[in-house]
């Protein structure tokens, strides 16, 4: 597993390949994370991901992508795409034809359509390894020149002279694939159809490394982009997305446990990014009533949900929904202070203590709740600061710590009166200063804590110390 500890003091799992199956015994192939949701047994061996490709309706399907009349380079994505989504792994094309010749219900020229189209993608993405692995072994990424040359040479064995490029290119690409002596069908096509689909190919490789090729008389030119090929971010984070499915969820409502679960929540977001407070703070009032009788009060979701009504109190900017929050976030934090740990406790207050401020920027007009709210939020970030383990005040971890002082020099901003005592955050930064923070942070909060110092007027020493 690989497993990073983070700036916010949290781990977050980047591979999570090592709790998947192998593909093929005594292999580093792992299964796809989609065979779990297709396959209600995932055993070790080919057998449940080969089983996929018996289905007529899976293999009609990829037979009218190979047949239909969309360009070659949307042909091949779409191909790809589509056998990841059934749990299939790509070093498998050779079983998909297989598997629909065996079905005995395409024709002839069907199959030779489909056999086409596996074999570009073989060919366009054995290219793809072995640039790959050479630039990685050599560290060059960044090099441009170097890459162009890497990319030009491994397209150059792809399209050589036929006894060169059976020795070479067909020999790493048989690897891949599971192209064996016997397989002459598949050797004859790669070896005779590669001239022909040259243009297809090129281009696949292309949009898998994120180049773009220009010809410019005898002298060709790449173009490097940046390339994703992966996400962990979900679709629900595009506000336009998620706006369309709370939209589906005012006609369409499905079994309790899924509503409260998911679509009321996501209602409820979507009405605060909308500034539709009053329907928001409706929904998640209804779903922590809910909740709150399925789970009981000794449930942590039942106060992270109380905790939500909060945050929404406090988004209205109403002087009678902020009573209500800062009521109930004292309830929220005795609750949790029994049922979490330190960190989490830390955190929660951090949290709290900025929704507050948020909140103070709206109360000018009213002295008395402006002081009530910034020493509140002040008395919570000094908590934090207690709570929040010293391994924190480290690499990992270092800008949650430094969160707490950051949210006490806004409150004095908010209130110059307030009772932080700057010359104290002085003295506390040049201890911070000796336990290894990531730096970039901690001079962000120097240099906020200077400004403050230079609002008040305070003497150079301090400001030499910083």
């Amino acid at each position: 597993m690989e497993v990073y500890e983070a700036l916010d003091g949290r781990c977050y799992v980047t591979n999570s390949n090592a709790t998947l199956t192998p593909l093929f015994a005594n292999d580093t192939i792992m299964k796809r994370q989609e065979m779990l949701r297709l396959c209600p047994l995932v055993t070790e061996g080919p057998s449940n991901t080969l089983a996929v490709l018996d289905s007529p309706s899976v293999q009609d399907a990829i037979m009218e992508l190979a047949t239909s009349t969309r360009k070659v380079s949307q042909k091949l994505r779409l191909l790809c795409d589509m056998l990841h989504h059934y749990g299939v792994n790509l070093c498998l094309l050779k079983q998909v034809h297989a598997r629909a010749s065996q079905l005995g219900r395409y024709t002839g020229s069907q199959l030779q359509a489909l056999l086409s189209l596996l074999a570009m993608e073989m060919i366009a993405r054995t290219v793809k390894q072995e640039f790959y692995t050479e630039v990685q072994g050599k560290r060059v990424a960044y090099d441009d020149m170097l890459l162009t040359k890497t990319l030009s040479k491994y397209l150059g064995a792809a399209f050589t002279d036929q006894r060169t490029f059976q020795i070479h290119f067909l020999e790493r690409l048989a690897r891949k694939y599971g192209v064996v002596d016997e397989d002459d069908m598949w050797i004859a096509h790669l070896s005779g159809g590669r001239m022909t689909w040259k243009l297809n190919i090129v281009d696949r490789v292309s949009a898998l490394l994120g180049a773009t090729l220009t010809r410019t008389g005898a002298h060709t030119s790449v173009r490097w982009q940046t390339l994703a090929v992966g996400s962990v971010i979900p679709r629900l984070v595009d506000p336009q997305h998620a706006t369309q499915l709370a939209l589906t969820y005012q006609h369409v409502r499905v079994e309790d446990s899924h509503w409260y679960a998911f679509c009321v929540p996501l209602c409820w977001r979507v009405s605060c990014w909308q500034q539709r407070f009053e329907d928001a703070l409706r929904l998640v009032r209804q779903t922590a009533s809910v909740n709150r009788s399925r789970a009981g009060y000794e449930e942590i979701l039942h106060w992270v949900l109380q905790m939500h009504v909060c945050r929404v109190c406090f988004l209205t900017r109403s002087t009678k929904h902020l009573a209500e929050g800062r009521e109930l976030f004292t309830a929220v934090r005795a609750a949790l202070e029994g049922l979490t740990c330190r960190k989490t406790q830390g955190r929660l207050r951090i949290e709290y203590a900025f929704a507050l401020l948020d909140v103070c920027s709206t109360l000018t007009n009213d002295p008395s709740l402006l002081r009530s709210c910034v020493e509140e939020a002040a008395e919570h970030f000094y908590a934090a600061i207690s709570l929040l383990p010293s391994y924190l005040k480290s690499e990992h971890g270092a800008w949650l710590h430094l969160q707490p002082y950051m949210g006490l020099l806004q409150c004095k901003k908010l209130l110059p009166s307030c009772s932080i005592d700057t010359n104290k955050l002085v003295q506390d930064s040049i201890e911070l200063s000796n336990t290894g923070w990531a730096s970039d942070f901690f001079i962000q909060y120097l240099w906020a804590l200077g400004l403050q110092l230079e609002h008040r007027g305070s003497s150079n020493t301090r400001c030499r110390s910083l």
